[in-house]
């Protein structure tokens, strides 16, 4: 009996450490960033696009740092990307071309605490970025809601989606969506009580039941950090008008932009078809 009340303390010692460990850290196991911002859309071979630097306030004060990339006017995309380094990553300077070929005017930031942004990321500190970006947009560039599109990959999708459900925009184009962050962080931390200790919540799949606009999904997959499965309900939660692709795994740039041509076409055929942009 000894013994056992010895291993059990060991084991109620190590649990209990880990579960204060991953309440105390858990920031830095979901945001990733990268200070250093190597690329611009401007200056590399395969992008080579007309871009401003940017830079506008959010409502506590914090300076947010953006490219601003004029299309044909056909609707204004407003990017919000993953979770790890920042717009200068070469992936997105991929996605910007293939989504500024549909004809579309770009704005993508980066959040607070990543690239030339100040602050320190938290989830509130995003969905605040986010709506200064929104802000910029509509009093620096004339945008009004009726051609502003969000896009969100990843951690962006949440992001997206929450801005959706509080400031809507013509339509919602979501790549690999997640249903929540505890949701997401259980399939890493199966033993721990993720539910009780979470302080990120990201839950894309509460807000997407308040979002009112089109909303696009595509997922891979393959993908083993977010499985399809998500995907998939937070498509079953969305509105009525909606549609899911499935993105093409064997079809990827050096960079890591998955789905080429037809992922842009199927993007391109539901703003027009669904949204009438």
């Amino acid at each position: 009996m000894g013994i056992l009340k010895k291993l059990l303390y060991f084991f109620i010692l190590i649990y209990g450490g880990l579960t204060i460990f991953l309440y105390i850290t858990q920031d830095r196991w979901v945001f990733w960033p990268t200070h250093k911002v190597s690329l611009n859309p401007g200056v590399t071979t395969k992008v080579s696009l007309s871009y401003s630097n940017v830079s506008f306030t959010t409502t506590d004060n914090k300076n947010i740092f953006g490219w601003y990339i004029p299309g044909k006017h056909r609707a204004t995309l407003l990017y919000m990307h993953g979770s790890v380094g920042n717009i200068s990553d070469p992936d997105r300077l991929d996605y910007i071309q293939a989504l500024h070929k549909l004809g579309l005017d770009i704005l993508i930031f980066d959040y607070r605490g990543y690239g030339r942004s100040q602050g320190k990321p938290t989830e509130e500190g995003t969905y605040r970025d986010a709506q200064a970006a929104v802000s910029y947009l509509r009093n620096n560039q004339g945008v009004t809601p009726d051609h502003l599109v969000y896009f969100g990959r990843e951690l962006g999708c949440a992001v997206a989606t929450w801005l959706a459900a509080e400031d809507p925009p013509a339509a919602l184009l979501l790549d690999t969506p997640f249903t929540s962050m505890p949701a997401l962080a259980k399939r890493t931390f199966t033993f721990l009580p993720i539910g009780l200790i979470a302080r990120v919540h990201y839950n894309t799949l509460v807000n997407i039941r308040k979002v009112t606009c089109p909303v696009f999904i595509a997922h891979n997959p393959d993908d083993r950090k977010i499985p399809i499965s998500m995907g998939e309900q937070v498509y079953k939660a969305a509105p009525d008008i909606k549609e899911f692709v499935k993105i093409n795994p064997t079809i990827r740039t050096e960079s890591g932009m998955y789905g080429g041509q037809a992922y842009m076409d199927s993007i391109d055929t539901f703003l027009r078809d669904k949204v009438n942009l």
